[in-house]
């Protein structure tokens, strides 16, 4: 940590997931638990039949659906046949991993809206930049700047870690106030999940047991109640 510190909050209990294996670990699990997968497949249109959703177009193909559940994130209102109005809009932000010396971060650091993440075994993440909304999806250099000098900020010592790659993402945010999980008013059998911002992996596990619960007919998770359409 940066010896200009004053002070310092420690979340004992703070934990970290890598993105990338926690996703193929989903989709691993849900295949063997009898789901159909369609990697790359696209959702590009849908058809109502009065209050419901009849078909989804996947790629080229139709399919007829009991629910469906809306997590495009901040696609959300652009499907066509769908686009509900849910307030959702997109933020671009990037990010830089770095390669990290043994042991030398454990925990996250944070401070304002920069953040170093350990990934172990050897690697550090660095996010995340806020930027004008929009789909543009591109790293740039102001947007690498703005890492390095949180980098400098945080844990001046990262700055000098080998960069290995940098991305970029485009987050959903509902401006009015988010997460936005629940069923959708004028549709019957539409679920949507979406707004969740900078927190979709932190939420994630909620999000599930909500989505689950609004499935199965049962009553969501306390914790969701203000985030249900009114």
């Amino acid at each position: 940590m940066t010896p200009a510190a004053l002070g310092a909050a420690r979340f004992a209990g703070d934990a970290t997931v890598h993105s990338g294996r926690l996703v193929a670990a989903l989709a691993a699990a849900a295949w063997k638990r009898g789901a159909v997968l369609v990697p790359g497949g696209e959702v590009h249109a849908a058809v109502r039949a009065g209050d419901r959703v009849a078909r989804v177009r996947i790629t080229d193909t139709w399919v007829a659906p009991g629910t469906v559940v809306l997590a495009a994130g901040a696609w959300t209102p652009r499907i066509a046949g769908l686009a509900p109005d849910v307030g959702v809009v997109p933020v671009p932000g990037q990010m830089l991993a770095l390669a990290m010396p043994p042991a030398a971060l454990r925990h996250v650091v944070m401070h304002a809206d920069g953040c170093l993440t350990p990934q172990p075994p050897d690697e550090a993440w660095c996010g995340g930049t806020v930027e004008p909304q929009g789909f543009a999806r591109a790293v740039t250099a102001t947007g690498v700047a703005t890492l390095l000098a949180d980098l400098a900020r945080i844990v001046p010592e990262a700055a000098g870690w080998p960069i290995r790659r940098l991305w970029a993402g485009i987050r959903p945010c509902a401006p009015a106030g988010g997460p936005l999980v629940g069923r959708e008013p004028s549709l019957e059998n539409l679920i949507v999940a979406s707004g969740h911002y900078r927190n979709g992996i932190l939420l994630a596990p909620i999000a599930a047991e909500t989505v689950a619960a609004l499935v199965a007919g049962t009553p969501p998770p306390p914790e969701a109640i203000p985030f249900l359409p009114a």
